[in-house]
């Protein structure tokens, strides 16, 4: 004779699935928000003329990486190539803004701050900014994929 499972214990089957799907997916989250990303050997990008980007100020540009647009801050140096910084926030990679007033890089999801350099200043970012490759050929700026 074939006995069919309780209410009760359907209940405790699903609720222990839930579970373990939870605990799999922010064990996974935990685990994009430890590691950083592989360098990526991303083909250079075209960025714009040197005198776009005034030396020692972060300014926003747009960057293409994989077929999506995405986004960097480029901040040229007095000599040597600019660094070149991705916009997202090391901590849950939400979009980070540069104040000008504060002069740092703030992530408005959970208060991340970053200075100009891109070392970690507050917050729960776990390290510092990740940079792009970056070089300037025949006067303009080009970028390619993450560095570090």
């Amino acid at each position: 004779m074939e006995s069919r499972p309780t209410r009760r214990r359907f209940m405790e089957w699903f609720l222990g699935l839930g579970t373990g799907l939870l605990a799999v997916f922010y064990g996974g989250a935990s685990a994009l928000a430890l590691w950083p990303p592989a360098p990526t050997s991303a083909k250079l990008q075209d960025m714009g003329p040197v005198s776009a980007f005034p030396t020692g100020k972060p300014t926003f540009a747009v960057y293409t990486a994989g077929g999506a647009q995405d986004g960097v801050f480029v901040v040229s140096q007095t000599s040597g190539p600019p660094t070149v910084f991705d916009f997202h926030c090391t901590h849950l990679q939400c979009a980070i803004q540069w104040s000008s007033g504060a002069s740092e890089f703030f992530c408005p999801c959970h208060g991340s701050t970053f200075n100009i350099d891109g070392a970690v200043t507050g917050g729960p970012a776990p390290r510092p900014l990740h940079r792009h490759f970056a070089e300037v050929r025949n006067g303009h700026v080009w970028v390619g994929g993450l560095s570090s």
